[in-house]
């Protein structure tokens, strides 16, 4: 197996156990399934499997596990490697890892390795690697940072220039943030304020990254006038965080909710959200509260998630029924309760102590019996106590592909293992082949010690 069809399979973990099923068998202690379904080219066992052993104090042992997938060069097996020998300060031994990914053609990890070259001391070589690979978003920004304070900030601004003469789209998406933050080190801050500027007001509209960028320049700086300005004008929504974080932070409270309750009470929900988290965190859950009232009302579609944020702080404060009221109200007024509204209904039903009514509730929707709906279900069963018919019910669920994984943990979690995996069989076993080859290899040329490849037949 080679690293692209590694990266194929990781996709949607074609032939792998799903982590979810690989988490739950390490903490019943069945790492010999593990191991089994790991010699077999299962990925996700492996990294599982890999992780317990290092939590084991087991280093060798785990590096034996993930070194065929290392050995491929893909980058998702080597990360795990080089994070952990990162983790303990093994630079030299992470570097050596990341080399070798490259070597192998790996498009990932130049900046990873530019990085531990930095920690290393070593800036002149770091800087070296990444300045051909400037035109990318990711390596730049990795540049500017490790370069930092090394002498370096000059002829990066001057290459930061060149990339947005050189192509506007960069200059609109990466480059002109990246020359800002560079100008900003080097007390050029009007020079920032206006290359951000003409970024975040463009020909192209506006540009979220850089209004957010200017208001956090302006507030670093204390040029109060002008991010108030900046709040006032066009993107001011998005200006309004910084401002309120800076006004909080010099205890200037009431003036950061009055700066963002305007944007709230126009129906944003991300500054509604934000203002009723800050008047949470004062002791002012109360007013949060109304905050966000109006709010699903008035910003339009996917209301849920902020219906959940005011669900859960009336919960909190013993008002269950007002919440339940809340949600009743919301699907009035778009015609019907429809499933993910329902969702967060059944949750504070649970959390307030009405199991068996949200049970019932969700089993009477017209999709409740869906993949979606059967999974939320099996969780309120299993919440009541009642984890073998949770069992049945996704057992005979019609789209058993989205439920398997939720059935495997609750087999797992009674016991029944062979069970579980016998779910991901079919999959397993027209991958088996492959991974046959695949570990087969590695055996021959000795790589993995004490591991014997998978047995298949040869055609």
């Amino acid at each position: 197996m080679k690293a692209a069809d590694l990266a194929r399979r990781f996709r949607n973990y074609d032939g792998w156990l799903p982590p979810a099923v690989a988490d739950r068998l390490a903490e019943h202690g069945h790492l010999d399934e593990l191991r089994r379904l790991a010699e077999r080219g299962d990925w996700c066992c492996a990294d599982r499997l890999a992780r317990a052993l290092f939590e084991r104090h087991e280093p060798e042992a785990a590096v034996r596990v993930l070194r065929p997938f290392v050995d491929t060069g893909w980058w998702q097996a080597v990360r795990v490697l080089v994070d952990f020998h990162d983790g303990r300060g093994e630079t030299d031994a992470a570097i050596a890892y990341v080399r070798g990914a490259l070597d192998k053609g790996s498009p990932h990890g130049i900046e990873r390795l530019a990085t531990l070259l930095a920690r290393r001391g070593r800036v002149d070589e770091a800087v070296a690697l990444l300045r051909p690979y400037a035109g990318k978003d990711v390596v730049l920004d990795a540049l500017v940072e490790l370069a930092d304070g090394h002498g370096y900030d000059g002829e990066l601004t001057a290459l930061v220039r060149e990339q947005i003469e050189a192509d506007s789209a960069m200059g609109l998406w990466n480059a002109a943030a990246v020359l800002a933050t560079l100008l900003e080190r080097q007390g050029r801050v009007d020079e920032a304020l206006e290359v951000l500027t003409g970024s975040a007001f463009g020909e192209h509209g506006l540009f979220v990254n850089a209004v957010e960028q200017l208001a956090d320049i302006l507030a670093r700086h204390g040029r109060e006038r002008q991010l108030r300005e900046l709040v006032a004008g066009r993107g001011g929504e998005h200006a309004v965080f910084r401002l309120a974080v800076w006004l909080e932070s010099l205890d200037r409270v009431d003036e950061a909710v009055e700066a963002m309750r305007p944007f709230a009470a126009d129906g944003s929900p991300n500054v509604a959200a934000a203002l009723a988290e800050l008047l949470t965190r004062h002791g002012r859950a109360d007013e949060a509260i109304e905050v966000l009232r109006p709010v699903p009302r008035l910003m339009g579609g996917d209301p849920e998630w902020l219906v959940g944020i005011l669900c859960k702080l009336l919960v909190e404060r013993g008002r269950a029924d007002e919440a339940l009221a809340a949600i009743d109200d919301l699907a009035a007024h778009y015609g019907g309760m429809w499933i993910d509204l329902l969702f967060e209904r059944v949750e504070v039903l649970a959390r307030s102590g009405r199991v068996e009514q949200a049970i019932a509730e969700l089993g009477a929707h017209p999709e409740g019996g869906t993949w979606y709906g059967s999974l939320k279900l099996a969780g309120l069963l299993v919440l009541a106590g009642r984890p073998d018919e949770a069992i049945r019910m996704l057992e005979s669920a019609d789209d058993s592909a989205w439920t398997a994984a939720e059935l495997a943990v609750l087999l797992i979690d009674q016991g029944r293992v062979e069970e579980a995996l016998a779910l991901f069989a079919t999959e397993e076993a027209s991958a088996s082949e492959e991974d046959g080859m695949f570990w087969r290899q590695f055996h021959r040329e000795g790589r993995v010690a004490g591991v014997e490849p998978p047995r298949t037949v040869d055609r």
